[in-house]
């Protein structure tokens, strides 16, 4: 299991390197990583008709950067991946599910009264994984994909302390339309996909009528010196839906802890006021 971890957390890592600001823009970028710990509830009728709880585990990375040299606008994206292990009511049975999820969203910054920031977006999401049933032997496993366009929010504050200028930030995203793998109770992804019509006949359109997908994240960035800033927060994630006269739903709730840096350092209380690379979110006034 450890090993998992630190290769899932080395994953995460190596999209870093590939975003650098321009020279000409100072503004810092800021990145997050955390690891994940907390329950999770699952349905899906392709699988069994139970409801099925038990524990999750994630690892994600979110990244704050500037598009515009002037304009308030940011790019924000998110990279996770969770694993989790669910028993049915009886115990006797499991289901283990496996999710990757990515998202990209160009947010627009106000800035208000007291330091407040929010920022509004649209952008895209997607997400991959499996179900496996421990005890099914006619459908033992499901696929666990799709995309949708989402819009989304974020309400920023710093504390306007100098020793602990923990930074909150609170973001929801929303998914409207997309699309999602889905297949009726007893159909065969070898058959569907391969004899009868085809992958396509397998996808179905989402949208607000028979799909609800939205998650919601809580972070405290908390400056200790000038060594590190340390990450604590929690993570909701509701996605629900019904599609071939089939229920799919999940929900978890995970309490994160990672560290924080603004571009490619750590300096805890440094990095909350930094004149040479100032915060993008929280030292720019738009």
């Amino acid at each position: 299991m450890k090993r998992i971890i630190l290769t899932l957390l080395a994953l995460l890592l190596l999209p870093t390197f590939f975003f650098h600001l321009r020279g000409q823009d100072r503004r810092a970028v800021y990145n997050s990583f955390s690891i994940g710990l907390g329950g999770q509830k699952i349905t899906d009728e392709y699988l069994s008709p139970l409801n099925y709880g038990g524990w999750a585990i994630s690892v994600q990375m979110d990244k704050e950067m500037p598009i515009a040299k002037i304009k308030p606008l940011m790019f924000y994206s998110h990279l996770s991946v969770q694993f989790a292990e669910t028993l049915n009511p009886s115990r006797t049975a499991a289901i283990v599910s496996f999710r990757g999820e990515g998202l990209l969203v160009p947010h627009y910054l106000f800035s208000l009264q007291y330091g407040i920031k929010i920022g509004l977006g649209t952008g895209v999401r997607a997400s991959f994984g499996t179900r496996l049933h421990s005890r099914n032997g006619n459908n033992p496993i499901t696929l666990d994909a799709k995309a949708d366009w989402i819009v989304s929010s974020l309400l920023a504050y710093r504390l306007p302390f100098r020793k602990w200028p923990v930074a909150i930030r609170l973001r929801t995203h929303y998914g409207l339309l997309g699309v999602a793998n889905s297949l009726a109770y007893g159909s065969s992804y070898y058959e569907e996909s391969f004899i009868g019509k085809g992958i396509a006949n397998a996808v179905a359109f989402t949208h607000i009528a028979n799909s609800f997908h939205t998650s919601s994240s809580l972070n405290f960035d908390i400056p200790f010196w000038n060594l590190v800033t340390l990450q604590l927060g929690c993570k909701w994630d509701v996605d629900r839906a019904f599609l071939n006269n089939r229920l799919t739903y999940m929900h978890s709730i995970v309490g994160t802890l990672g560290i924080a840096f603004e571009r490619i350092s750590f300096f805890g209380r440094k990095a909350s006021y930094n004149k040479q690379y100032p915060s993008l979110l929280f030292d720019t006034t738009y």
